[in-house]
C-alpha cells in the first residue's frame, strides 16, 4: 500500500449500496454534531427535508437564494435525473 492511501476506498469499477438515514434517532444525532457547523448543518436539514442530493445542495449559490422572501420558491434541476424541483 502507498503511503496516504485510504483503506476504505472503494476499487475503480466496483460499485457501492448507499441506504438512507431512516431512524430519526440517528438524523437528531447527526445534527447535534452539525450544531457547531452552520454550513454543514444547513446542508443537511435541507437534504433531510426536502430530499435533495448532496451534490444539487452544493451547486446552490448565495445569489440563488440571497433576496428570497417567505413563501417564495427557488428552483433546481437535479443533476441525476434533469428533473425539476421547487423549494
Amino acid at each position: 500500500m502507498e503511503e496516504g492511501q485510504n483503506f476504505n476506498h472503494p476499487k475503480k469499477g466496483s460499485r457501492i449500496e448507499v441506504e438512507p438515514i431512516r431512524r430519526e434517532k440517528d438524523i437528531k444525532a447527526i445534527i447535534q454534531l452539525l450544531s457547531g457547523n452552520p454550513r454543514d448543518y444547513l446542508l443537511f436539514v435541507m437534504g433531510i427535508n426536502n430530499g435533495i442530493r448532496v451534490g444539487d445542495l452544493l451547486n446552490i449559490k448565495v445569489g440563488d437564494v440571497r433576496y428570497l422572501k417567505p413563501g417564495q420558491v427557488h428552483q433546481i434541476t437535479e443533476n441525476k435525473t434533469k428533473k425539476k424541483t421547487w423549494w
